[in-house]
């Protein structure tokens, strides 16, 4: 009576017959050793506690002969239901009501692997804008490592214990590419088929989870970080990819869950695997997998507070300049020393070096760096220009950031600045002075110190107030990028300001004119030991007019006492010879977020005698550019970019 064959699995004949289908109640079971086989006694306590309407617990297990083949069974008398495995052929067999009375060949009994045994079925679709098919999958698990092949679909599958997860899985091409995806811990224990796709967008949630690299974060995971994927995190990191990429244009919600939504790779399947060519089709020229991969590790929380200068994700996926990746094609907005021209904007071709409403095309002159006549422009890691251009009869310091259009509520909180102005007394040029604010969510000003002569070394040149001791400044957004600030006690003048937040997730804000720096306030903190830069130097005289060119400077820290705040470095005087000079510097002096420079003559490494200056800096964090209020008898300013150090 165990003859006939007909191939369906359990779940389609209940839904076919109209039984509800309720899931199985979730049992923690204890880890096995990986099976890939399910015994007769598993398969009955599945379908018993999947279906207990049609198959109700405590019926034996029986052992019968019929047509010269075993079969093990057991008989639900109370429902008039068999199910049965052959012992020779490894089917598993359904007879009664649930089959309308014909024996049934529901498959073979192993395909229930996942459903029945303690195992997770770790399966699902590798590829970018087409299957990666015959690429190895590898998996670094809590418990274990597994391996598997994909298939011509893009599909691969495995089989493990069932406390085996968190995993973090790679795909290898056959040409060496590389991608990965992440297994959260939400299916220990539980038994069940466990979804996870390996694309170009799970290796970007992987290296938003590594914080960095995602083979180092392979090859060194382990059960002592099965933390770091918990489903919370998981999820967490897989929202936080899907908001930069849809910043860039990308929209994968349509698409669901970019670790486990359905998925059909290419132009004609699903939404997810369309975006997915969406995005294959931009990793051109210098913008490659493992670029935008390093950009969303910039954007972790961790990475965030360390202020790297570094390019917003979504900016990486615009067109590059030849011989710099840090600028990118689109909307600029340029603050001039200029108070004719204060703020403009410019629309940059940043493959063909071209400004294009002033019809200005740059030439390279080396790493992210360009001239054009008098106009030369240098670029930092974060995509943020200085340089000096001629406006009007004179040359004029330009700094410019790729506009974006931030709402006023994300101003919200303390800010310090560094700005050039007129002396109140004297009505003349080369007046520094600085400012801590606060504004609420509405961009109202709230609290203001301001600090007049020598950007307030001392206290008395510094005071404080809130309410009606203050102007009504407010700021609004601005349709052209920025933000315009209205001065309400003066009668409503205004004045615009850029505002730009880079990959590190720090806003910065320039004022054009009188040049104003803007940046978030809180304590500096003394740089590492051995540390290296490099920089663009501008000045810009008490006039608000230029230097004609950039300088480059250099320096190391060679010195650090955090306790006391100081730190000295060592800055070269000639590059030709190496020669370098002594400086020393102290933090969050006079105020947090400003360092000063200790003025003293020294004597440098080629026997010269130095007279070193003072000066107050605001560096402007994540943006890789300075200000530095330069004191004397005649103030100036001077604007330092952080030379770039990406490929």
């Amino acid at each position: 009576m165990w003859l006939t064959r007909r191939s369906c699995r359990l779940l389609a004949i209940a839904a076919l017959i109209g039984v509800s289908a309720a899931a199985p109640a979730q049992t923690r079971r204890q880890p096995l050793a990986v099976q890939t086989k399910v015994t007769p006694a598993q398969i009955f306590s599945y379908a018993e506690r999947a279906y207990p309407s049609l198959f109700p617990a405590g019926p034996a297990t029986q052992v019968i002969e019929s047509g010269g083949k075993r079969y093990t069974l057991r008989y639900y008398e109370s429902t008039g239901n068999y199910l049965g495995v052959g012992e020779d052929d490894g089917v598993l067999y359904g007879l009664g009501t649930f089959t309308g009375g014909v024996l049934s060949n529901l498959g073979p009994v192993d395909n229930y692997l996942c459903e029945a045994s303690d195992v997770v079925c770790i399966t699902g679709t590798v590829g970018s804008s087409a299957a990666w098919a015959g690429a190895q999958v590898e998996a670094r698990c809590k418990g274990s490592t597994f391996t598997s092949t994909v298939g011509a679909s893009g599909r691969y599958s495995a089989a493990q214990g069932g406390e085996v997860l968190p995993c973090v899985l790679r795909a290898t091409a056959s040409d060496g590419r590389q991608l990965y995806s992440v297994l959260p811990a939400i299916f220990n224990g539980l038994g069940g088929p466990a979804l996870a796709h390996i694309t170009p967008v799970t290796s970007l949630v992987t290296a938003y989870l590594a914080g960095g690299n995602p083979e180092a974060f392979y090859a060194g995971f382990s059960a002592s970080q099965a933390g770091r994927l918990s489903a919370s995190a998981v999820q967490g990191a897989s929202n936080a990819v899907a908001a930069t990429l849809r910043t860039a244009g990308i929209d994968f919600a349509p698409g669901g869950d970019l670790l486990t939504g359905a998925l059909s790779l290419g132009a004609s399947g699903t939404p997810q695997g369309r975006l997915l060519v969406q995005l294959q089709s931009k990793l051109t020229g210098s913008l490659t997998q493992a670029t935008l991969e390093d950009a969303i590790a910039r954007t972790t929380p961790e990475a965030k507070a360390a202020g790297t200068p570094s390019l917003p994700a979504e900016l990486l996926l615009a067109p590059a300049a030849p011989n710099c990746s840090a600028l990118r094609s689109g909307k600029y907005l340029f603050a001039t020393s200029d108070t004719a021209n204060p703020l403009l904007m410019l629309t940059l071709d940043a493959p063909a070096l071209k400004l294009v409403e002033v019809n200005l095309t740059l030439t390279a002159a080396g790493k992210c760096h360009f001239k054009q006549g008098t106009t030369e422009l240098a670029v930092s890691d974060a995509g943020v220009l200085l340089g000096t251009a001629p406006i009007g009869p004179s040359n004029r310091a330009v700094i410019a950031v790729p506009a974006q259009n931030p709402a006023v509520s994300e101003l919200a909180g303390r800010w310090n600045a560094l700005t050039t102005g007129l002396d109140p007394q004297a009505a003349a040029d080369g007046y520094l002075h600085s400012a801590t604010s606060t504004y609420d969510t509405t961009g109202r000003l709230t609290e203001l110190t301001y600090c007049g002569k020598d950007a307030g070394r001392l206290a008395t040149d510094c005071a404080t107030g809130t309410g009606s001791q203050i102007p009504d400044i407010r700021l609004s957004a601005d349709a052209n990028g920025g933000f315009v600030i209205t001065n309400r006690s003066d009668g409503g003048s205004t004045s615009r300001m850029a505002a730009y937040r880079s990959g590190s997730g720090e806003w910065m804000m320039i004022v054009g004119g009188r040049l104003s720096f803007i940046t978030a306030a809180r304590r500096a903190e003394v740089p590492d030991l051995g540390r290296v830069q490099e920089f663009w130097a501008l000045n810009i005289a008490s006039n608000d007019t230029a230097a004609a060119a950039l300088t480059e400077t250099k320096n190391t820290v060679v010195a650090v006492d955090a306790t006391a705040g100081t730190f000295r470095r060592n800055s070269v005087i000639d590059f030709s010879s190496g020669a370098t000079r002594p400086e020393r510097f102290e933090i969050n002096r006079y105020r947090d977020g400003y360092s000063r420079r200790i003025p003293e003559t020294v004597t440098g490494t080629d026997g010269s005698a130095q007279s070193v200056s003072e000066f107050l800096s605001l560096p402007l964090r994540g943006a890789g550019l300075t200000p530095v209020a330069v004191f004397g008898a005649a103030q100036t300013l001077s604007l330092s970019l952080l030379k770039s150090t990406a490929p």
